[in-house]
């Protein structure tokens, strides 16, 4: 199951130590994620303190494993289901008629 996750930072992270260690920690967490083979690509936001991951596992407890506390304790995240766009265009002449 194909999972996008946005992740924005906690606005109470911003003293710069706290900023510098985030980094760090979040960086080592992000190739650890890589190297799981479930992490297929990732973006960061230009605008802001995020990023946009696009996972696939097989369930909703996979995700938060691989998220861990690492992410989890230090970010506001949002989860959607995602599909390529050739399903999106099998769905949309499915139902066509």
């Amino acid at each position: 199951m194909l999972l996008m996750a946005k992740i924005s930072v906690l606005p109470s992270i911003y003293k710069e130590e706290d900023v510098r260690n985030l980094r760090n920690s979040f960086g080592k967490h992000v190739a650890k994620m890589k190297e799981s083979g479930k992490l297929l690509s990732g973006w960061g936001l230009a605008g802001g303190r995020g990023a946009f991951l696009l996972f696939n596992v097989n369930s909703g407890e996979e995700l938060l494993d691989l998220l861990s506390p690492v992410v989890l304790d230090h970010t506001n995240v949002e989860v959607y289901p995602v599909l390529e766009l050739e399903k999106l265009g099998e769905f949309f002449k499915k139902y066509a008629k």
